[in-house]
């Protein structure tokens, strides 16, 4: 899979022609690339997944402009959606499947794209949840991954604030009674201080912020209107 990987994104990247077969052409190893990369993923073959996470942005930002380069489409939202799902029915599973390294990968490629896009936020709100599993990560890694998104993670998409969707996830984990020592770093953070603590309810959910889904429960992205 990892040489069929390269030699896709070396036709793409390569390839002549007009812009619009150009485009479709993306498009096709995207979609190949999403498959590879979540069944990787799922087989836990970490160098793998890593190598093929690399691939696909080098389709997407073929000059690796970083921040600078396109803007976050519907097709690697969606490429998001996908896998954090397949992460988080692999974090509900006995076991550490789930384990650091596997983190480690999803979240230096998921909490750039966060800080980009609320959708992308919002999906990787819904995994950061996994913390909530009894003694799943270490208190230096839940407290490094929430003040990057608290902090850094953007709010907006197409003129929609996802503020009022992320904040009763993010009060779930804080709020937990074992969470205590991330109550602090929420309310210093940028997020908390436009979502309080002290406007949640017991549950740590306002009213009129809507109801959580299961761990482990299928993650789709809300319709809203396209850049």
């Amino acid at each position: 899979e990892d040489a069929a990987a390269a030699a896709l994104v070396a036709s793409v990247v390569g390839a002549g022609g007009g812009a619009g077969k150009l485009e479709a052409a993306r498009i096709v190893v995207r979609m190949l690339l999403n498959h590879m990369i979540c069944a990787s993923l799922a087989a836990r073959e970490l160098p793998v997944l890593e190598r093929l996470l690399k691939a696909y942005r080098k389709v997407v930002d073929p000059e690796e402009l970083g921040v600078f380069g396109p803007d976050v489409d519907w097709l690697e939202r969606h490429h998001v959606d996908l896998l954090v799902a397949a992460a988080l029915k692999l974090a509900d599973k006995p076991g550490e499947l789930l384990n650091i390294h596997a983190r480690e990968v999803l979240t230096r490629y998921l909490f750039p794209l966060a800080r980009r896009d609320g959708l992308v936020h919002l999906q990787v709100a819904e995994l950061l949840r996994m913390y909530l599993r009894p003694n799943f990560a270490s208190t230096r890694e839940e407290i490094t991954s929430m003040e990057e998104v608290l902090n850094n993670g953007q709010l907006r998409h197409g003129g929609v604030d996802f503020g009022q969707r992320l904040a009763p996830l993010y009060r779930r984990i804080v709020l937990d009674p074992d969470k205590t020592y991330l109550r602090k770093m929420y309310c210093d953070s940028s997020f908390g201080h436009i979502f309080p603590l002290d406007a949640a309810g017991p549950q740590g959910i306002a009213k009129g912020e809507g109801s959580l889904q299961p761990l482990g429960a299928p993650v789709t992205s809300p319709a809203v209107p396209e850049n």
